[in-house]
């Protein structure tokens, strides 16, 4: 059994035309998204590789040779460029303004070799061009996305399959004498590398779809300056935990912190700093929470702390902790002036012996108050809710 290479390369060079089209249109409405733009890029030059390749027998031979494989390989090398974009948010450094001539120098070094020969560099040159992609997916797999490891193993069988295409090369060259050769290992090779690119290319635009909606998902549910759960999504949570600690007969604490003399600092020192500000707060506090504890920015300068099964003596524990934490902060403006920080809060506790079953509105309420009982009693303190 034999495949007809002519046909198998017309029939993957449609194959990519048509993945490219289709990102070339979706990156209208992903413009930014330059993880796409460079696999696009990538495709397109993969189609260009391919379709030279394909016209190989009806252009000149070592124009074809050069053009053509190095094109395959800067295509593959594009390939993890977009990939490493999409992880680290960051320029890969010089892949190829090194790749581009490296690999135009391979192609003419061996322009003299006999065709197996060629083949095993070239399968090695495009399954090395594949492996930073796949080894940056591996390294984060934790951390990305669920679609783009998928990304990763189409990625790494299609290397596979190069590879396997050399050692066949090198062990069975008669099966490579000619470029067109009929010959089921060289085409089974190639044709399962480059559909497995194929399914990487459709993986990729998943994973970047699937980061939008999670993107999506966190600015409707976080505070986009400090990364908190937003005042929403906070009230919503403190109901929940306020109905549970009641299922479980336990305790759930509400603090509500105030930042002391945030307007000044506003004022004095501009709105950046305040931002700035804002975001060492919620970093100390986050810091030095459990992992079942809440911190949510509730609006402007004021934050609100969730801490389920926590009573009256551990809520005034941590916010105590973390008073000193923010005290000790040594936050200083581009000048070097020093910003103190402080903050008054008030704590309400659900679950204390005789205080009847309150909605969260009237938790929140009560904490509301004891924090400006804080305020009025000369800031940088923490007041308890009175009664029950």
């Amino acid at each position: 059994m034999t495949l007809d290479i002519p046909t198998l390369f017309i029939t993957l060079t449609l194959g990519f035309l048509l993945l490219v089209a289709e990102l070339t249109v979706a990156l209208r409405a992903w413009a930014r998204d330059a993880s796409l733009r460079d696999w696009t890029a990538g495709g397109w030059v993969m189609v260009l590789g391919l379709a030279i390749s394909t016209a190989r027998g009806h252009l000149p031979e070592v124009p074809a040779i050069v053009v053509g494989n190095t094109a395959l390989f800067i295509g593959s090398l594009m390939f993890s460029q977009a990939i490493y974009r999409f992880i680290h948010n960051a320029q890969p450094w010089r892949w190829l303004r090194w790749g581009l001539p490296l690999c135009l120098l391979f192609m003419v070094l061996i322009l003299p070799w006999p065709m197996p020969s060629r083949v095993v560099v070239v399968s090695v040159l495009l399954a090395l061009g594949l492996s930073p992609g796949v080894v940056m997916i591996l390294r984060s797999a934790r951390q990305v996305e669920h679609s783009l490891i998928a990304v990763g193993l189409m990625l790494g069988l299609a290397a596979l399959a190069l590879l396997g295409r050399a050692l066949h090369a090198l062990s069975q060259p008669e099966h490579y004498a000619a470029f067109n050769q009929p010959s089921f290992w060289q085409g089974l090779s190639f044709l399962l590398a480059f559909l497995a690119m194929q399914g990487a290319g459709w993986g990729f635009v998943l994973s970047v779809f699937e980061r939008t909606a999670r993107r999506m998902q966190e600015q409707a549910t976080h505070d986009g300056l400090t990364g908190c759960y937003n005042r929403s999504t906070g009230e919503i949570m403190l109901a929940h935990e306020l109905q549970r600690s009641r299922r479980d007969n336990g305790h759930l604490a509400f603090v509500l912190i105030d930042l002391d003399h945030f307007k000044a600092i506003n004022d004095q020192f501009g709105h950046r700093m305040g931002d700035t500000v804002l975001r060492v707060f919620a970093r100390t506090v986050q810091d030095r929470l459990r992992h079942s504890d809440v911190l949510c920015r509730m609006g402007g300068e004021e934050f609100g702390l969730i801490l389920p099964g926590t009573d009256e003596a551990g809520a005034l524990r941590l916010t105590d902790k973390i008073r000193h934490a923010v005290r000790a902060v040594d936050l200083r403006t581009d000048q070097g002036q020093p910003v103190k920080l402080d903050f008054s809060a008030g704590v309400a506790v659900a679950g204390e012996a005789g205080e009847g079953h309150f909605s969260a509105d009237r938790l929140y309420g009560r904490a509301d108050n004891a924090m400006y009982e804080a305020k009025h009693a000369g800031r940088g303190r923490t007041m308890v809710a009175a009664g029950r």
